[in-house]
């Protein structure tokens, strides 16, 4: 899968295995590889010489709890789902989920 801004200029190249998210090139060729958790959460980039560029902690329904490091850009955060960097929000293809409010629960 590939990745373009506006003017249609490529800005990242996405490896997927098993349905899963592996590994990204950036424009720069610099390569990324995702480790993810059984829920398909990213929980760690690691750069190609192994050095982690992006380590975190999920709470139950998405919200990062401690960020240990985020020195990579990191778009696709709770269950592999893309997080909206202008409202925070989840896109989850039919819907968008606010992973900061959890579940509702109603008196």
């Amino acid at each position: 899968m590939q990745e373009t801004d506006l003017a249609q200029i490529l800005t990242s190249e996405y490896v997927f295995f098993g349905g899963k998210r592996v590994s990204r090139r950036d424009s720069a060729g610099n390569l990324y590889f995702y480790l993810n958790d059984q829920l398909g959460t990213t929980r760690q980039i690691a750069q190609s010489d192994g050095t982690p560029c992006y380590d975190a902690d999920f709470l139950p329904y998405g919200g990062e709890q401690n960020v240990y490091a985020n020195s990579c850009s990191q778009n696709y955060k709770f269950t592999g789902k893309e997080r909206d960097a202008e409202t925070g929000l989840d896109y989850f293809g039919a819907r968008y989920y606010a992973s900061n409010i959890g579940p509702l629960q109603f008196a």
